[in-house]
């Protein structure tokens, strides 16, 4: 008798845990998504690992339910199992190959890995946010600290960063010394500001002397209409969201806002329910095969990113890495990606409520909304 293997599409991503199956067709986000079954441990890591189901009794119901849509196809073979090579990232270089050969990680490597960075400047303004509230933004707390940005462009200039994200207030010749210095990198400049913080004319001013940079202006239903409404190219207003009554305002926006909620504390859950996501919704999204893998292994959200707080302090996603004040940054960085607390790493399935989800891949990355306790995680309050 001839045995039969039902052996899934190359585009398909399965992910398969001890009660949950997903098959999701990266070509057609098409899916199939199966709670309450049981497999056995060998047909999980078959389904994962090498995207096929072995047809016997156990498996016959499944596969009928699978074949419908047309996600593979049955092939036949005698005594010999035919090759079926690996479903999986293939990685060129890594820090384990790199550590193994060497002992330890090169900086000269390390330094690669940080793309984009926030400094988090001064906070000058008396609002309703709190501390809790700021984190979120990832916008500095009330401070007047004298940020050295000589010492901060140095401890950078080993880096080839694309992006940085100047978040709070800053002198303004200080801000023109240090975009002479992202320019000559070619470093995309983002600067984060309170409607507060500035006149709308000093706002203005900075666009039209910079040509390069780009202003994300924080907004709220306080915001006057006519700082709302003006057209100015390179000029984004992210609007921050307390309450449901926020909202309100936006349709009266004369352009695109990008919404921001903002939790006050904890307790209030206002916003919780709008935030939350269900099952249909993220199996709804759309990703290609390369976006699942890569899911699976980092948390693309935070990867490559880091915070440098107006105190000196390195953080990621509100977790405190080090400072600078005892150790340069490549070290700093150099230290803590091979440390099991990188948060570049959080992938969904190292978290013990989304372990046994099939859908986890699909699901927004992990956020500083979940690290904050605000909500589970998307799918749940």
């Amino acid at each position: 008798k001839m045995n039969r293997l039902y052996i899934f599409f190359p585009h398909c991503y399965i992910k398969a845990t001890s009660n949950e199956l997903l098959i999701y067709d990266t070509m057609t986000f098409k899916s199939v998504y199966l709670k309450d079954i049981v497999l056995p441990n060998y047909n999980i890591d078959k389904l994962n690992r090498y995207g096929y189901v072995e047809e016997n009794c156990d498996t016959k119901l499944l596969l009928q339910k699978i074949d419908v849509n047309h996600f593979g196809y049955y092939i036949q073979y005698d005594e010999l199992m035919p090759y079926i090579p690996e479903r999986k990232l293939r990685i060129t270089t890594s820090l384990h190959k790199e550590k193994k050969a060497l002992g330890y990680n090169l900086t000269s490597y390390t330094n690669m890995m940080l793309t984009s960075l926030t400094l988090l400047l001064n906070n000058t303004i008396s609002t309703y946010l709190n501390t809790f509230a700021y984190k979120q933004l990832e916008y500095p707390d009330t401070n007047c600290a004298e940020i050295d940005m000589e010492k901060i462009s140095v401890q950078l200039s080993s880096f080839c960063l694309e992006k940085i994200i100047l978040s709070g207030e800053l002198p303004y010749a200080k801000l023109e010394k240090f975009l002479e210095f992202t320019s000559d990198r070619n470093i995309q400049v983002i600067y984060r500001i309170h409607y507060l913080a500035y006149s709308f004319h000093y706002i203005q001013e900075i666009l039209h002397k910079f040509d390069s940079l780009i202003i994300e202006l924080l907004v709220d239903s306080h915001t006057p209409f006519h700082i709302l409404n003006f057209n100015e190219e390179r000029l984004l207003y992210k609007y921050i969201i307390t309450s449901i009554s926020d909202l309100d305002k936006i349709s009266k926006i004369g352009k695109d806002v990008i919404l921001c909620p903002v939790f006050l504390d904890t307790k209030t859950i206002t916003l919780q329910s709008q935030m939350i996501m269900t099952k249909d919704e993220i199996l709804q999204s759309c990703h290609t095969l390369k976006e699942c893998y890569v899911k699976d292994y980092i948390n693309p959200s935070c990867f490559g990113h880091l915070t440098i707080n107006f105190n000196g302090e390195v953080c990621c996603l509100n977790e405190k890495i080090e400072s600078l004040q005892d150790m340069d940054l490549p070290y700093i960085i150099n230290k803590w990606i091979g440390s099991q607390s990188c948060l570049w790493y959080l992938a969904r399935n190292k978290r013990c409520c989304c372990k046994k989800c099939a859908i986890q891949v699909l699901c927004p990355s992990v956020s500083i909304y979940e690290l904050l306790n605000i909500y589970k995680c998307p799918c749940t309050v």
